[in-house]
Order: C-alpha cells, then sequence, then structure tokens
C-alpha cells in the first residue's frame, strides 16, 4: 500500500480486510451465499468476528416493537439519510465502505440491506456535501436539502420488493 493512500480502518462486522470490490453494491443472504460484510443482528453462539461484532449497519429499529416491517425500514432510511446529510464525513465515510462489496444478512427481502446498498451506490462524491469558497451556509444548506430528497428517493425504490436480494 502506497503512502498517498491510508489503510481504511474497517469495521469488525468486515469478513474480510481487503474484499474485491464489484461494480455494485448488492444484498445477498448470509446463511445461502458468500458475502464480504455482515451487516445482521449479533448471531448467539459465534466465533467469527463479522457475526459478533459492533456492527454500525444494523437496523437499530425492531420489528413489532418499534412498527411494522414497512415502518422499520422507513425509520431506517430516515435515520441513514440524517447521517448522510450531517456536515462531517463520518457516516458518508462508513457507507463508502460497503461500496461494490457484496452484503449480507438473514433479514426478508426487501430490508435494510436493501437501502444500505441503494444509498452506497447513489452517493455522491463529498465535495457535493461541502460549502464551496463563496457559498454561503444557505448555498449548502439548499444543496444538502436536495441531495437528501434524491438520497430518499433512491432508497424508497430500494425498499420496494424489486429491489430484492441478489447474489454476485
Amino acid at each position: 500500500m502506497s503512502a498517498d493512500s491510508p489503510r481504511l480502518r474497517l469495521p469488525s462486522c468486515f469478513r474480510n480486510r481487503e474484499p474485491q470490490r464489484g461494480e455494485l453494491t448488492l444484498v445477498v443472504d448470509s446463511r445461502k451465499q458468500a458475502f464480504d460484510v455482515y451487516i445482521g443482528p449479533p448471531v448467539l453462539g459465534a466465533t467469527e468476528p463479522w457475526l459478533i461484532g459492533y456492527n454500525p449497519y444494523r437496523n437499530p429499529f425492531i420489528e413489532g416493537l418499534d412498527g411494522d416491517w414497512q415502518s422499520v425500514l422507513e425509520r431506517f432510511r430516515n435515520l441513514w439519510v440524517r447521517r448522510l446529510c450531517r456536515k462531517t464525513p463520518r457516516w458518508r465515510a462508513a457507507l463508502r465502505k460497503l461500496q461494490g462489496l457484496r452484503i449480507a444478512c438473514p433479514c426478508k427481502t426487501p430490508c435494510h440491506g436493501s437501502i444500505l446498498a441503494t444509498l452506497a451506490n447513489q452517493l455522491p462524491p463529498e465535495s457535493m456535501f461541502k460549502a464551496g469558497s463563496k457559498g454561503s451556509h444557505n448555498d449548502r444548506t439548499k444543496r444538502v436539502a436536495a441531495l437528501a430528497k434524491k438520497l430518499r428517493a433512491a432508497a424508497d425504490r430500494g425498499m420496494k420488493p424489486d429491489g430484492a436480494k441478489e447474489g454476485r
């Protein structure tokens, strides 16, 4: 690795430290297909670090407790759109780590993985989130509001059954 490309610090849910990246982020069934990143809940009794460790991509909302399946997905989508539109790039960097990988969860389809995959595939460059040298706070606010609207629409497409899990 060269000095100008710093090593990314990956969460423990990554199965491989240097995964092969494809064109698009895909969602696969963690029980049936090979995957690069596990985004589901912790698995009791598992010994692999990607199944038991901290997972920043898991869905914190629970069906039944936080609403029905569709409202849980909507809350998850809104949470990630808000995270992506913040001034600090922390969550955008976390989502960029998923770009081009096979993400896996044991959920029924469509699931939060479909939303994450769609957002990762649609995420604009970081420069779109920054205020220009001549831009004011209002310019950034308008630009980020437009990006949020675009990301919500993309995530809505990911929530539909058409965006079902598919393998590589």
